[in-house]
Order: C-alpha cells, then structure tokens, then sequence
C-alpha cells in the first residue's frame, strides 16, 4: 500500500492517523529462498506528523504474525510481531544523499511512503534467529525423518556401534605415548 503524504506536508505540525491493509502476504528475508505466509487480522496503524521543513515523524503500529518453520521439526510456528517504532524521515532528501548519511530508507519516494515497504524493514529487525515450536522441541530423526515430537523411531539403536567404535581404526594410527 502506498499513501500520497503530500496533503500532510502543506503545513509544519500537521498530523493525521492512517489505518491500511498490509498488501505483503509473504514475507521474504533477504538471502532467503523461502518465505514466510504473513498472517494479519488488522491495519497497520500509522501515525504521521510533519514536524518542520518536510521532515514526517512516522509512528507505526505492527500486530501480525509470521508462519515460520520451526527450526528442528520445520513444524509451522506462528511468530508474533506485536510493537510501535518510530521513524523520522526527510522527504526533501534525495535517495544519493540518505546513502550518503547512512540512513537508507527505500520506503519513501518524494511525497510516497510504501507501508510494506516500511513494515518489511521492520520486520528484518526484529525477525528472530532461532523459532521453536516448543522449548523441548526432539526435531527430526537425522536417519528416517520422522518428528521425534510425534513418535519415536529406534534408528539411533540400530546403528552399528558408536562413533568412537566406528573411528577405532584411527587409533592405530596415533603414536603410542
């Protein structure tokens, strides 16, 4: 979604309150081929003031949830993001000179803030590095696959031995002390 903040920008202290559908219905990580189903039951909420000289101070309010795969048993997770973070943004300040200051911010164009854009910057800060299903979460059995958390396989017993019986023949290879 994209809002036109022109009409906010004729006068310094002008505020106005936004509710919009979030169009992002995947949300893709950087570096990542597989994206998340982005489950949103509300409007994102944004509160906009033009503070002085086209500089808009952006409030935005996120209540949505991620469907990431658990990170042992890849059994689906619904992540919730629920926060308020602030922006403050320079609409007179080409895309050269943010760069040039360090402060990227891809989400607005002149007088055109993109809402998914910003919210998916939002979301790439606060995404988690680790999602389990449950703290105690077994994973997948490393030999047939199956969820641990569902059944239990016998595969680690029929293994031949343990891995210091398989590598055995290495020690004959190491000096004697």
């Amino acid at each position: 979604m994209k809002l036109d903040l022109t009409e906010l920008l004729t006068v310094d202290g002008t505020a106005k309150d936004y509710e919009v559908p979030l169009d992002m219905k995947t949300f893709l990580p950087r570096g990542s081929k597989t994206g998340y189903p982005v489950i949103c039951d509300h409007e994102i909420r944004l509160h906009c003031l033009h503070k002085t000289k086209r500089e808009v101070e952006i409030t935005l309010e996120i209540d949505l949830s991620l469907q990431i795969p658990c990170d042992r048993c890849l059994a689906p997770v619904n992540y919730p993001f629920l926060f308020t973070e602030t922006e403050t943004v320079d609409c007179n300040a080409d895309e050269a000179s943010r760069i040039v200051d360090l402060n990227e911010q891809p989400f607005i164009d002149g007088t055109t803030l993109d809402v998914d854009r910003l919210v998916y910057n939002e979301l790439m800060l606060y995404l988690p590095a680790k999602v389990l299903c449950r703290e105690d979460c077994k994973g997948l059995c490393p030999v047939c696959g199956a969820d641990r958390n569902r059944v239990s396989c016998d595969c680690e017993a029929k293994k031949e031995g343990t891995l210091s019986d398989q590598l055995s023949g290495f020690r004959n290879l190491l000096p004697e002390d």
